[in-house]
């Protein structure tokens, strides 16, 4: 015969150590995981801002109104990394000057707990940028904070969380890059 303890159950001792190596687990999770979502906050304010760029030059190419006309010289987005480097304007261009005038504000966009950090018009710093779409084409436009506006220049806008920092790259023809 075989004897049998009448004793069930785990002991104190087994029980911390299930305990134990549980909280071991979810704090290593917990670590990981709040490095990555900084990640995706990053990432998502990129392709929200290249998106929202795509979007003016739809609008530009549609022909979409503003207060009951068509913008002048198209619709646009404004980056000012001084005064507000967690939010960018779209705008319609009514006075055919290629930049933002407060009149002119059509929707202001939050970046998902990203600032921007930089602002660059061919390689060199500027605390604002413009990029404007013409219609019909549309002619991509780039103005910055010395008053000067051309179809030929390059922009990068760096967005930052944390550790984590991203490029937004816009040609002289409209097309979008993020690195």
């Amino acid at each position: 015969m075989f004897y049998r303890n009448k004793q069930q159950g785990f002991t104190l001792i087994e029980l911390i150590v299930s305990v134990s190596i549980i909280v071991l687990v979810s704090s290593i999770f917990l670590v990981d995981f709040h490095k990555y979502g900084n990640k995706g906050n990053v990432d998502m304010s990129a392709q929200k801002i290249s998106s929202d760029i795509r979007m003016i030059q739809s609008y530009a190419f549609g022909l979409k109104k503003f207060n009951g006309s068509r913008p002048k010289g198209g619709w646009g987005i404004y980056f000012n990394k001084i005064i507000n480097n967690d939010e960018y304007i779209i705008f319609a261009d009514n006075d055919y000057g290629h930049d933002y005038d407060v009149s002119e504000k059509y929707r202001i966009i939050k970046t998902n707990n990203t600032q921007i950090n930089n602002l660059k018009v061919n390689g060199i710093d500027k605390n604002w940028i413009s990029v404007t779409a013409e219609p019909p084409n549309p002619i991509i436009w780039i103005c910055n904070n010395t008053s000067s506006c051309s179809t030929t220049t390059n922009a990068e806008i760096i967005l930052e969380s944390s550790d984590e920092q991203k490029i937004i790259e816009i040609n002289c023809f409209g097309l979008i890059d993020i690195k």
